[in-house]
Formats: C-alpha cells, structure tokens, sequence
C-alpha cells in the first residue's frame, strides 16, 4: 500500500495545507486589518506555496531530520528577500506585518508538508 501513503501524504500537505494556511493568512491579516498593496507583481503565494509543500513533503518522506533543517532555511531566505523588497518599496507602512504575517503563513505551510511527509515515511496503511 506505497501508492496509498503518498496519495494520503500528498493530500494532507497539498489540498489541506493550502485550505488552512490560506485562512490562517486571511484570519491573520483580517484581524489586523493589513491588506497586501494592489498592484504589486509577485509570483501567486498559492503557486509558491504548493510548491514549496511538494518539495518539502518529498523530502521529508526521504530524509525527515535534514528536511526540516532545509525547511527552516528557505523560511529564512523567503523572509530575509521580502524584508528587503518591502523596507525598499514601503518605508513607514504595514510593510513589516505582511512580511511577518507570510513567515507565519510559511511556517503553517511547512508544518503540513512535515506532516505529510511523516504520513508517508512512518505510517503503515492498510493489509
């Protein structure tokens, strides 16, 4: 029952982590009453996030400890360019919660792709 493992593994991090952190996010960032500036080119955070979930899901299905070094990482690099592109764009705004807020919403992603990477490299599912 491999197969089962990553469908359910791959699931979990991709359809339900992408549902929960794009709520957390909303939440977040509707209780503070911070909205993202119109008009600003980013890549989609939904295409960036199902990325990064494959990816670390992948990986900790291989190789649990160095993944969530690597996860760890990426967070870091993700906050430190969005600290910069947002003090250079958005002196004196709420620039400094939106970046806050994504490295919170990154670390709710992350912790789906660890889960479902642990669903598939520990857990024994069927006959």
């Amino acid at each position: 029952m491999l197969i089962m493992k990553w469908i359910i593994g791959l699931a979990f991090s991709l359809a339900i982590g992408h549902y929960c952190t794009k709520l957390f996010l909303k939440w977040l960032r509707n209780k503070y009453k911070v909205e993202k500036p119109e008009g600003e080119k980013s890549v989609p955070p939904w295409l960036t996030g199902l990325i990064e979930r494959l990816f670390f899901t992948i990986a900790v299905a291989f190789a649990p400890l160095a993944a969530v070094t690597a996860m760890m990482a990426w967070l870091g690099i993700k906050t430190a360019t969005h600290w910069a592109r947002a003090h250079e764009i958005r002196e004196g705004s709420d620039s400094r919660f939106l970046v806050f807020s994504s490295l919170l919403a990154g670390l709710v992603s992350m912790l789906f792709a660890l889960i479902g990477g642990l669903i598939i490299a520990l857990f024994e599912i069927g006959p």
